[in-house]
């Protein structure tokens, strides 16, 4: 009864709301609002629930974020519509680049983040023009500098953002083609100074590019990808990161078979399945 007398209270003082007061509304109030009567029972004492607002607002932030990385995933696969698994490629390489993450000891939270965040990794591709993407044969030198502008496009879009899942994400967009070796682009990053989620993202990217069907190329089979990515450890990709993928790489074939990897189209008559195609454009 002292509940309902209170929040009533509370509400009848508040300012007018462009709509009624609800039953959830004072849900709300008794979740965050801890009272007492004074001791000389003259009064009513009511302070803040602290540990229950923050969870509150905790949540409000989760979905907040959440709509914003939708809106960005939408936008990055904008770039993979235009190629024949349709969207399916920056979803499974988040998936993937997640479980190498947890295979390497990496915290629930960066996990959970680099999922999300990997699906941004090409946003910057919705720049590049059809007519390089959807080349069909080799790129000139011209056409592969603006395919690696993506990278720092991409950045640019996801940079300055409050959310974690963005940060991570503007981290990871322009180092992804970063390689162990400092053959990459766009800085020339080597080692430890390319960030882990990168790392971790071009071994993902690689593995799911190599399988797909491209309209420059013929996907391979799990063997041949898994060949090549545990051949380039030390030159093109972290040691350590290939190590974690060589442990999970079943697991990366029974994902990839039964998700939408599986339901690409059959490999096209001509085109090329070599390490330099997929870099070209993956």
């Amino acid at each position: 009864m002292l509940s309902t007398l209170l929040v009533t209270a509370l509400l009848s003082q508040a300012p007018a709301k462009t709509r009624p007061y609800t039953i959830q509304d004072q849900v709300a109030l008794r979740r965050i609002l801890a009272f007492k009567v004074s001791p000389d029972g003259t009064r009513i004492v009511y302070q803040l629930r602290t540990t229950d607002l923050e969870e509150m607002v905790g949540q409000r932030t989760d979905q907040i974020e959440l709509f914003q990385v939708e809106a960005l995933q939408r936008v990055a696969e904008l770039a993979e519509f235009r190629d024949t698994d349709a969207a399916a490629h920056p979803v499974r390489v988040g998936d993937l680049a997640a479980d190498v993450a947890e295979e390497l000891g990496e915290d629930h939270e960066y996990v959970d983040r680099l999922r999300l965040a990997g699906r941004l990794h090409d946003i910057g591709k919705v720049a590049v023009p059809d007519q390089i993407l959807m080349k069909t044969g080799p790129l000139t030198a011209t056409e592969f500098d603006v395919v690696k502008t993506h990278t720092s496009l991409g950045n640019e879009m996801l940079i300055g953002s409050p959310s974690p899942v963005v940060q991570l994400a503007a981290e990871l967009a322009p180092t992804h083609h970063e390689r162990w070796d400092g053959t990459g682009y766009p800085d020339g990053l080597r080692g430890d100074a390319i960030p882990l989620c990168a790392r971790i993202v071009a071994v993902a990217d690689v593995y799911d590019a190599t399988r797909s069907v491209r309209c420059y190329k013929s996907p391979m089979g799990h063997a041949d990808a898994r060949r090549l990515i545990e051949h380039g450890a030390g030159t093109d990709f972290d040691p350590r990161v290939v190590a974690a993928f060589a442990d999970l790489h079943q697991e990366f074939d029974r994902h990839w078979c039964e998700g939408e990897g599986a339901l690409v189209a059959p490999a096209p008559t001509t085109g090329v399945a070599h390490r330099d195609a997929v870099h070209d454009r993956r």
